[in-house]
């Protein structure tokens, strides 16, 4: 699952040896920072994995966190939030992701 939220990009697995815990994974260490506050986990710096930072936390933590994030809904446009929250040059990337899902709705 992929997460895009006004205050990071996240990507969550499911533990292969638990069935009940997610490794929620970042490339950018401040994502990552912000999920583990908000869950009690930790960061944990994988340099040579795909996303280079991951918090391990119980499926349970981690939909309470999105259930959280979208009661923080404040905004009318997602992307002017990203930019206003996280900068401009976030705020492009996240453009650009949206673009490329735009194809996804052309015939």
């Amino acid at each position: 699952m992929w997460l895009m939220t006004t205050n990071g990009f996240l990507s969550a697995v499911e533990d292969r040896d638990d069935c009940d815990a997610v490794f929620v994974r970042a490339r950018v260490r401040e994502d990552a920072e912000h999920m583990a506050a908000a869950v009690g986990g930790k960061v944990v710096e994988t340099p040579a994995a795909d996303y280079r930072f991951r918090v391990r936390v119980a499926k349970t933590e981690w939909v309470a966190y999105i259930a959280d994030c979208g009661s923080a809904i404040d905004y009318d446009n997602f992307k002017n939030a990203v930019a206003d929250r996280q900068g401009p040059a976030r705020a492009s990337v996240y453009g650009e992701v949206w673009a490329t899902l735009l194809e996804l709705q052309r015939p």
